[in-house]
């Protein structure tokens, strides 16, 4: 009685393994030959002829997004959003992601956290930064946590905030 209800379980696992292998391997699961492949390209390359932005209208979205982001320093809200900067240019979020993919090769958190860190940076090279500790500079620059400041920092400026300050202090 020991000796099946040690071997049961391991029955148990090898039967479902055997039953999801082959249900996989049944064709009527994944149909698609080799030679329909061809048929997906065509339709992957016609899918990119009907874009949903003109190139005029993703640089003139591109200029308006940037603008309003830096000018009205919405990179400084930790809470900011895709939806939320959408509604302050006006666009809807499906065409202000687009935008920022297509436009400026960043996705949301890219392009905001960019200017996030141009903002720690001036921060950290004005008399500010002896009144302030990190998560404070982090915190004026709009990054809710150090973590993410750090580690984003570290990625567009190949240093870290304090090799930043000590690089740039003299």
């Amino acid at each position: 009685n020991t000796i099946v209800s040690q071997i049961s379980p391991l029955i148990y696992c090898a039967g479902v393994f055997f039953i999801g292998y082959f249900s996989l391997k049944q064709e009527v699961i994944y149909p698609v030959n080799i030679s329909q492949t061809k048929e997906f390209e065509i339709l992957l390359n016609e899918r990119k002829s009907w874009e949903r932005l003109s190139e005029e209208q993703v640089s003139e979205l591109k200029t308006k997004v940037s603008h309003i982001t830096k000018t009205k320093k919405l990179y400084l809200d930790p809470y900011l959003n895709l939806p939320a900067l959408s509604e302050q240019v006006g666009i809807n979020t499906h065409e202000l992601s687009y935008v920022l993919n297509n436009g400026l090769d960043q996705n949301f958190y890219q392009f905001i956290n960019k200017m996030r860190i141009e903002e720690a940076k001036r921060i950290l090279l004005s008399a500010k930064a002896k009144q302030l500790d990190m998560v404070g500079i982090a915190t004026h620059a709009g990054f809710n946590s150090k973590t993410t400041f750090n580690t984003t920092f570290k990625k567009l400026t190949g240093l870290t905030p304090t090799e930043f300050l000590r690089a740039n202090s003299s």
